[in-house]
């Protein structure tokens, strides 16, 4: 539990947009246990928080890993239906932080942890989801082994779990912070959340997370109060807003525990005094107002908040223990009595109308969604292109297969983690014209997300068409009658279709002497290249005048449209010619 002495001194925020306004929110119902979760799948809730301690399972750091206690929570979870919030910590004997010295053996425990999880999850029949929350209120002293808080620190430990999870199963998503709401408290005992959060940043926490947790209780408040002198449930937006800042806007916030306090005189138990001394007085509401308040916080989130993820109410059953004093505030947000029977507040949760299947799976996003080619025929090729594989929430492995109708296609790679693309490969070389169809089907390794399946269409249209092109497209000379000779010029001959022929070349004239080299070729048809003939003229002896005739380029095929083709040629013999020169005009300014 939080200090309250540092829960003081928020920082105000703007209230929240209107929920109409919003895109639908991620909402996940979830509670912070202390014994088997059978009570949460009977409020209809889907997630319950529970804890495990590395010392314990590794307790000489050197890889020996002792699964049971983990197998417990993971076997819960597959039994009970639930996902799993699992905080990862020392124990309570020793909060000590994460020491240079330990930091591979840390990152190796969770590379082991989270491959050890999928390995369970996959031998569940019913799927279920897992996340890490690392440590608990690291801005506070007492979860500091009483040592100054220090955000250095806790980022290293956070990247190197984050990596270490990476590596043994890169869909576990990674959830850290879980930052006790304060203002800040001298001489090192507690650090503000915001401020600690964005020296987080300072020190490289880009890139090596999925969500950001806080624990933002009620503090006796209503949960739509957004006060300057107290940092209660709303204290989630400042939180959000500094991962806006940082440009992580499209990742979650996860309230991990919040709840008000029960006033214990409700079932007769007086802890006026010991709540004083603790703090914890001023927090203390009523039966109805715990229920009420409840209700209303995620009916607050619901229709303001669309980056918050899942929510845990503290807690489920701490009342239910015999290790808590009486007075023990975890008693008093716990939503069952001491003998296990519902509080006003179970009841009020258990009545939600909640979300199918809140928060329990990421969405797949496969782009583009379709791939329709058009290609002539003549421009057959290896074609490549990049499909994107992406998620909503967190991350998971997909793997992809194709079929196809006729249309040589390949895949490469066939699996990856979203955020990592495929390649599809399609060899059009051979293919005559038509339409050639396939489908490339992306399948989440996760069941929990959806759609579990895309599937991209792929329409290939090998099209053809007949064409010819001669240029110039005409011929003709000017001469002066003393200076008459021979004339010529060459003339290409291009295949702009995509189908193989010859041509042939005629030439008519009743005036002009003409010749024609070649008077045929089979270039272009075999090898698209621009097929050339020349036409030489002689004008010699002719008095003035002008003078025509025609060159027609034939194609052997009779479906090319520009078929026949004729040239005009002309020879103009004149007196004399005539060089114009232009004035130049220059104007001084």
């Amino acid at each position: 539990m939080m200090v309250i002495a540092t829960l003081l001194l928020g920082v105000p925020a703007l209230p929240a947009d209107a929920g109409e306004a919003l895109p639908p929110p991620h909402i996940g119902y979830g509670m912070m246990v202390a014994f088997p979760p059978t009570a949460i799948p009977a409020a209809g809730f889907d997630w319950y928080k529970y804890f495990t301690h590395w010392n314990r399972i590794d307790p000489y750091h050197n890889g020996s890993y002792n699964w049971e206690t983990v197998d417990w929570r993971l076997d819960e979870a597959c039994a009970n239906r639930l996902n799993l919030l699992l905080r990862v910590e020392r124990d309570g004997s020793n909060w000590q932080p994460i020491q240079d010295s330990e930091m591979a053996a840390w990152q190796a425990f969770f590379q082991a942890l989270a491959a050890h999880i999928a390995q369970k999850r996959a031998a569940c029949a019913t799927p279920y989801r897992v996340a890490l929350e690392i440590w608990n209120e690291p801005n506070l002293d007492f979860q500091w082994n009483y040592e100054d808080v220090d955000p250095v620190r806790y980022t290293e430990m956070v990247k190197r779990a984050y990596r270490g999870a990476e590596a043994g199963d890169p869909t576990i998503p990674i959830v850290v912070g879980s930052l006790a709401p304060t203002g800040g408290w001298p001489d090192g005992q507690a650090m503000n959340d915001v401020e600690f959060l964005e020296a987080m940043y300072a020190n490289g926490l880009s890139g090596h997370f999925d969500v950001i947790s806080i624990h933002n209780y009620g503090f006796g408040g209503k949960p739509e109060e957004k006060t300057p002198d107290i940092v209660n449930f709303r204290r989630a937006e400042d939180i959000y807003d500094v991962m806006v800042a940082h440009g992580d806007g499209d990742k979650s916030v996860w309230s991990t525990e919040f709840g008000w306090l029960l006033d214990a005189a409700e079932e007769g138990v007086d802890c006026v005094n010991a709540w004083k001394d603790m703090g914890f007085d001023w927090q203390k509401v009523s039966a109805e107002q715990q229920a009420d308040y409840l209700q209303r916080a995620f009916a607050y989130a619901d229709a303001n908040w669309p980056w918050m993820g899942a929510m845990f109410v503290s807690n489920l059953d701490f009342s239910v223990t015999t290790w808590y004093a009486p007075c023990d505030p975890l008693n008093w947000f716990s939503v069952l009595r001491p003998d296990s029977s519902p509080r006003l507040a179970y009841t009020a949760l258990q009545s939600i109308e909640k979300r199918p299947r809140s928060w329990v799976a990421s969405g797949m996003v496969v782009e583009p969604a379709a791939f329709d080619w058009s290609v002539r025929l003549r421009e057959r090729a290896v074609f490549t292109e990049t499909v994107a594989v992406s998620s909503t929430d967190v991350p998971f492995g997909w793997n992809v297969v194709a079929t196809t109708l006729g249309l040589p296609f390949e895949i490469t790679p066939t699996t990856g983690f979203t955020g990592e693309p495929f390649q599809v490969i399609v060899d059009a070389r051979e293919l005559l014209t038509g339409t050639y169809t396939g489908v490339v089907t992306v399948t989440s390794a996760d069941a929990l997300v959806t759609p579990h399946v895309i599937s991209v269409p792929l329409t290939l249209e090998i099209w053809s068409a007949w064409g010819m092109d001669v240029r110039p497209a005409s011929l003709s000379w000017m001469m002066a009658i003393s200076e008459t000779r021979p004339v010529s010029a060459t003339v290409v001959v291009e295949n702009t279709g995509d189908f193989a022929f010859d041509w042939a070349v005629t030439k008519a004239s009743e005036t002009l002497t003409m010749t024609v080299i070649p008077t045929s070729s089979a270039q272009t048809g075999t090898t698209f290249i621009p097929g050339a003939f020349r036409v030489f003229v002689d004008p010699r002896g002719l008095p003035v005048g002008l003078y025509t005739g025609a060159v027609t380029v034939t194609a052997s095929e009779a479906a090319v449209p520009e078929s026949p083709f004729v040239l005009p040629v002309s020879v103009r013999v004149v007196e004399r010619l005539y060089n114009v020169y232009m004035p130049l005009v220059m104007r001084r300014y």
